[in-house]
């Protein structure tokens, strides 16, 4: 294995690590060590890792981790661009830690196309899994908002890994691990929350279905439907209603056309057009 992938040696005073240059040797500049703590979580990679951007989107993990080229450490603020097939990748080595419990690594972008882990078996093999919008999430390792992929940590001897993203045009999401236990009890309070939200926001939806049937308003009860907030403060029939009668057609006739049409009310016989009887009014119109 060349020297550029040698296992990091233990970090230093002060949570400093060297890292191994593309001539095997230890610069003075030092990245900051990665150290899986139960008691501070979560774990970020901050620039422990490395990253470069595949530009054929064909290497395959063994030709990407033997590669010296075009490697830059990671950044939590970095942002990588990524063209029309091209693909990001992210080396990292996971020094020997407590085994006692499952560690994760997490992708804090639910959006992303796909992420895949590839882990050295250290037979000449790389096990991987995915996660992603790619994908079904029944087929995800953990089913979760966003992608966490588990991780193999061993107490005696550093585990090599290689992440795959695919998300163009570009990619920013910070990167980092946490425990069973911790996305369990994070899990727990994220659920709490969501409850409240909906709930709340069901019952405006629901109040404003209530006041758009009392008011006889298609357009109140498209916004109580499709923005229930919108709804309730009072600004459906603004925005999602039609345009005012100042940014139509003189006088107002295309509202007055629209406006009949949307109440639906039968015309006399022998009565004008609604066109010319129809004026607007808050929340709906009167023909």
């Amino acid at each position: 294995m060349s020297a550029l992938f040698l296992p990091r040696p233990p970090p230093r005073r002060g949570g400093r690590a060297p890292a191994v240059d593309a001539a095997g040797r230890w610069p003075a500049a030092a990245r900051t060590s990665l150290e899986l703590d139960a008691r501070q979580q979560p774990v970020a990679l901050l620039d422990w890792g490395d990253a470069r951007i595949d530009r054929s989107g064909t290497l395959r993990p063994e030709e990407v981790w033997s590669g010296a080229a075009n490697w830059q450490p990671t950044a939590p603020d970095a942002v990588y661009k990524l063209g029309r097939g091209e693909v990001l990748w992210f080396r990292f080595v996971v020094p020997p830690a407590p085994d006692a419990e499952r560690w994760y690594l997490r992708v804090l972008y639910p959006g992303v196309n796909r992420a895949t882990l590839y882990r050295d078996d250290h037979a000449g093999g790389w096990a991987s899994q995915s996660a992603g919008d790619m994908l079904p999430v029944a087929e995800w390792p953990l089913p979760h908002r966003f992608p966490l992929l588990p991780l193999a940590v061993s107490a005696e001897v550093p585990r090599n890994y290689l992440l795959r993203v695919e998300n163009a045009p570009n990619f920013s999401a910070p990167l980092d691990f946490v425990s069973e236990g911790f996305v369990i009890r994070r899990e727990q309070r994220a659920s709490l929350v969501l409850g409240m939200y909906f709930g709340l926001a069901a019952l405006v939806c629901l109040l404003g279905i209530v006041g758009a049937a009392a008011a006889r308003s298609r357009v109140f009860a498209a916004g109580a439907v499709g923005g229930a907030d919108g709804a309730h403060a009072g600004i459906a029939d603004r925005h999602g209603g039609p345009a005012p009668v100042a940014e139509l057609a003189p006088g107002g006739t295309t509202w007055r056309r629209r406006c009949c049409r949307w109440s639906g009310r039968p015309r006399r016989s022998g009565s004008p057009p609604r066109s010319s009887r129809c004026a607007p009014a808050r929340g709906g119109c009167t023909c």
